[in-house]
């Protein structure tokens, strides 16, 4: 299995490469640009890439298990987390698309 958080072409691509026989590539978040697979990557070894919609999950029991394990020092959201201020709102698309931070957020004053 491969996340894709990034959004970016080139990764989820690369993502894709990266399966064992029978992966499946999840993409989180996009960018808009056009991703480019062959389709004998996905044909010859069964993989699937497939977007995910705020996971999949069962928000009762998965919101309260990343808390738990954000108090015990297992989830590090903080070195997820970038706060951009609007000013800066091209620079944390560029960072997003380049992988250099996670989630970018943007900030008002």
């Amino acid at each position: 299995m491969a996340l894709d958080t990034t959004g970016n072409p080139a990764v989820i691509a690369a993502a894709v490469e990266s399966l064992a026989t029978h992966g499946t590539a999840s993409v989180i978040t996009s960018s808009g640009a056009p991703v480019t697979v062959p389709p004998g990557s996905l044909l010859l070894r069964g993989r699937s890439l497939r977007g995910s919609m705020g996971g999949h999950i069962n928000p009762t029991v998965f919101i309260p298990r990343l808390l738990e394990l954000h108090a015990r020092g297992r989830f590090p959201v903080d070195r997820l987390v970038k706060n951009y201020p609007f000013a800066e709102v091209n620079t944390a698309i560029a960072d997003s698309l380049a992988g250099a931070t996670i989630k970018p957020v943007l900030t008002f004053n």
